[in-house]
């Protein structure tokens, strides 16, 4: 019994270390350093490309990788925001956001 007990231990001691190890990597690797936005006025869509990742899979190769979304453009809300931040000289920081709302109703979806 002893040595049933180790040998579990042993197996969970290595394999645990190897699944956090392989999503690091691929977290450091094959994680984009942005994710663009596509506009595109001849169709009227709008193009979002997110990286998706699972942990409980990181062998997986369909469940890493950068997907797109498609939006259409008369969904789109945008709204301009100003906002004084904690910087070193106190800036003026401006960004922009946008929102995919419900069609016809000011219900935000994403």
């Amino acid at each position: 019994m002893p040595s049933f007990v180790f040998n579990f231990f042993g197996f969970i001691a290595f394999i645990v270390p190897l699944w956090v190890g392989v999503f690091f990597w691929r977290m450091d690797v094959e994680a984009p350093r942005d994710e663009p936005i596509r506009f595109n006025r001849f169709r009227r869509k709008v193009y979002v490309y997110r990286f998706h990742h699972d942990g409980l899979r990181p062998f997986s190769r369909t469940a890493w990788g950068v997907r797109a979304e498609v939006y259409d453009w008369d969904n789109l809300r945008a709204e301009a925001c100003s906002v004084y931040g904690p910087m070193g000289s106190g800036g003026l920081i401006e960004t922009v956001t946008l929102a995919v709302v419900k069609p016809g109703t000011h219900q935000v979806i994403d």
